[in-house]
């Protein structure tokens, strides 16, 4: 009997252990709404709960990925202990100033300001223009005569202008319309230079979006940045480097998309299955390393730079065109 009693004993203290040294992580993010008008409000709120050995801090808000929206205010990390285990929160306010579709990337969740214990969701949200009402249940009303009564007129005597008071109210009111009309004038010049200098600047960004790309490559190669322990700054290049190359190459403003976003504005371009995998698979891979601190192999690293070198050189428009036209000119001289 004492023998039972002392493998029940053993039993419980090892469930007990078990039981204090397995409590998971729990995250929970929530947003008041999914709709603001712009300009409005929007709380965050953010519930992190945990064991008691655990002290967690939430990630620098600097470093937060926010798409159309802004942080205006972080209240303080609150500690509290419910049912034996710590529970942290945190309201985050939000507003946007641009209609559309909004989000807040995952915020990691980290232990000792290092050790990652987890991430947040994406939160959507959408920003609405302010609506205007008109009543048309009203029905439109007369307009009133006025009142009967005493009517006065009321004479201002009129004034004498010389002729020279004339002449000087002539030229200042000349003078005026002149600096009037030059001021349109030369605000229709200027925004007509600026806007033809930006397409300039556009036209040359895609003539040379290819050159571009891969010189920044070459540089992004000769940093070793992989190599001497940067894996997250290495993709965020990388992955960089990509979205301006695809913003000058078709005109997608790739550098403020997510990777979903881009995915389906390219897919309706002439770009092959092969080439979306490996641009996919990068984009991929630096999305973990940046958010979720992933630490690709070496291996995996010099493939997605090979990669994005291939890319860039088989969906060069430059490139496409010179062996259309060597097409062309061969097609040419064999009908003669």
């Amino acid at each position: 009997m004492l023998k039972y009693r002392f493998l029940a004993l053993l039993f419980s203290l090892f469930l007990s252990f078990n039981l204090g040294w397995a409590q998971p992580i729990s995250i929970h993010s929530r947003l008041d709404s999914t709709h603001i008008v712009i300009g409005d409000h929007l709380k965050m709120h953010l519930t992190i709960s945990t064991d008691l050995a655990k002290k967690i801090t939430v990630q620098d808000v600097q470093t937060w990925k926010l798409l159309n929206c802004e942080v205006v205010e972080v209240s303080p990390l609150v500690q509290a202990v419910s049912k034996g285990k710590n529970v942290y929160s945190q309201t985050i306010t939000l507003t946007s100033f641009d209609a559309g579709a909004a989000s807040v990337c995952p915020i990691s969740i980290l232990e000792n300001d290092s050790l990652l214990l987890g991430v947040t969701d994406t939160m959507h949200f959408n920003v609405d223009t302010l609506p205007v009402f008109v009543d048309t249940a009203q029905l439109f009303k007369d307009i009133k005569m006025p009142l009967q009564g005493e009517k006065i007129a009321v004479v201002t005597p009129a004034k004498d202008f010389s002729k020279i008071q004339k002449i000087v109210a002539i030229i200042f009111g000349s003078l005026l319309l002149l600096a009037v009309g030059g001021f349109f004038v030369w605000k229709y010049v200027r925004k007509f230079l600026k806007e033809k200098k930006l397409q300039e600047d556009k036209n040359r960004r895609k003539e040379n979006a290819a050159s571009l790309a891969l010189t920044d490559l070459n540089e992004l190669k000769k940093k070793k940045l992989w190599q001497n322990g940067f894996v997250k700054d290495y993709y965020s290049e990388l992955s960089m480097v990509l979205r301006t190359y695809i913003d000058n190459q078709w005109d997608i403003n790739a550098k403020e998309m997510v990777t979903s976003q881009i995915f389906d504005e390219i897919t309706s371009l002439d770009i092959t299955d092969d080439q979306l995998k490996e641009l996919h698979r990068i984009f991929t891979m630096s999305d973990l390393a940046k958010y979720a601190k992933e630490q690709p192999i070496g291996e995996d690293n010099e493939t997605n730079l090979k990669n994005a070198y291939r890319f860039v050189k088989s969906t060069d428009s430059n490139e496409k065109r010179k062996k259309a036209e060597e097409i062309q000119q061969k097609h040419y001289k064999n009908k003669k």
